[in-house]
C-alpha cells in the first residue's frame, strides 16, 4: 500500500543493478490507483541498462551526471523511452567516488510536482538523506532472519560520531508482519530535547 500511496519510488543505482526492482504498485486491482508511481533512479555513471526498469510498465525518470554518464547510456535510455535528466555532482570527501547532488534531484522532482517521495534504497543513498535531514517520515522493516556481519547496512554514511551529534526520530507505530516488524518514525522537532 505504501508504493500505491507514493507520487514517486526513489533508488540508487546499486540497487537497481542488484535487485532489479519493478518499482510498481502490484495490489490487485486497486481502485484507488490513478497512475503508477514515477519510477526514479539515481545513477551517476549510466550504468542501468536493462531490467525492469527500462519497462514501459510505468514511466522511469533517471537523474545521471554530464560528467560521467556516456552517450551509450541516454541512447539505451531513449529507446526505451526513459527520461533522463542531468544534476550537479557533490563535492566529494577524500576517496568517495562522485555522487549526484540529492538537493537538486529533489528540487527538479518539485518542479514536476512529485511532492512526496518513498525512497526503497539502497544504503548510499539513505544514508545521504538521513545525514543531511532530508527525510520527515521513516519506515524500517526488521526480519527474522539474522546474517551477522555479512548483511548490507541500510544506512552506509556516517549520521554521527556521537550520541550528542545524533538526530532523533519520534517512534508512531509499531506494526507485526508475521515474524517480522515495522518501525514507523517521524522525525523528531529539533526544538524538543529528544527523549
Amino acid at each position: 500500500r505504501l508504493r500505491a500511496d507514493s507520487q514517486a519510488i526513489l533508488v540508487g543505482s546499486g540497487t537497481a543493478l542488484q535487485d532489479k526492482p519493478s518499482l510498481t504498485v502490484r495490489l490487485p486491482e486497486d481502485s484507488g490507483l490513478r497512475a503508477q508511481p514515477l519510477r526514479v533512479v539515481l545513477d551517476t555513471r549510466g550504468r542501468v541498462l536493462d531490467g525492469p526498469l527500462m519497462s514501459n510498465e510505468a514511466k522511469t525518470l533517471i537523474f545521471t551526471s554530464r560528467e560521467h554518464c556516456s552517450a551509450k547510456a541516454r541512447e539505451t535510455w531513449a529507446a526505451c523511452g526513459v527520461e533522463c535528466c542531468e544534476v550537479p555532482l557533490m563535492p566529494c570527501l577524500g576517496s568517495e567516488a562522485p555522487r549526484l547532488d540529492i538537493t537538486a534531484v529533489l528540487r527538479k522532482l518539485a518542479e514536476r510536482g512529485v511532492l512526496q517521495l518513498m525512497v526503497e534504497g539502497g544504503a548510499v543513498l539513505q544514508g545521504e538523506l538521513l545525514r543531511q535531514g532530508l527525510g520527515e517520515e521513516l519506515r524500517l522493516y526488521l526480519g527474522a532472519t539474522m546474517l551477522g556481519s555479512s548483511a548490507q547496512p541500510w544506512a552506509r554514511v556516517e549520521l554521527a560520531s556521537t550520541i550528542s551529534e545524533a538526530k532523533f526520530w519520534r517512534l508512531r507505530d509499531l506494526r507485526r508482519l508475521e515474524d517480522d516488524v515495522c518501525l514507523e518514525y517521524d522525525r523528531a522537532d529539533a526544538s524538543e530535547p529528544a527523549c
